[in-house]
């Protein structure tokens, strides 16, 4: 590895290739950060990133499905061989499927918890040696305000009305 390399911090940010978490890893790559765009679909991930490596942001596409062991250690496997460490750990991926009509409650609750809970669990517990190599690392769960039991119980809170156990009960995890 070269110098420059050891000296730039590397990122993963899983869930990143829309939303938030593509938020966060152009936010991070704006910094002068490596980020690794962790993606379930490589193709979205490499579709997200095409402008934005345009745009000099370092910003490389990783296929990631935290629900698959596979897919974490393959990941793992990847910053190994690349960097040898990892000084940014974002937990983003998640999915709400209060609302899918075609599953029934608990088939949204099993899925909920398995990626915003389990594959949560599943992909820093994977990473933690490579975490350990950096000394300080950091390590960010994306959670969300509808986790919240204190807001939940205000009448006044914007989100009040908003009923979603499933995903409530997975950011509350």
């Amino acid at each position: 590895m070269s110098e420059t390399i050891d000296r730039k911090k590397i990122a993963l940010v899983s869930g990143a290739n829309r939303g938030i978490g593509l938020a966060i890893a152009i936010g991070l790559a704006q910094r002068d950060i490596t980020v690794l765009m962790g993606s379930r679909n490589i193709e979205n991930g490499q579709k997200a990133c095409e402008g934005l490596k345009e745009e000099g942001l370092d910003i490389t596409p990783v296929q990631l499905d935290t629900t698959d062991d596979a897919s974490v250690w393959a990941a793992c496997g990847i910053i190994q061989r690349e960097y040898g460490r990892l000084d940014i750990l974002v937990n983003n991926a998640g999915i709400g499927l209060d609302f899918a009509q075609d599953l029934s409650v608990t088939e949204r609750l099993e899925a909920t918890l398995n990626l915003n809970v389990i594959g949560t669990l599943r992909l820093t517990d994977a990473l933690i040696p490579l975490l350990e190599e950096a000394g300080h690392a950091t390590v960010v769960n994306v959670s969300s305000e509808l986790g919240s039991f204190g807001l939940r119980a205000n009448q006044d809170w914007i989100y009040a009305s908003y009923i979603m156990p499933t995903y409530q009960a997975s950011k509350a995890a």
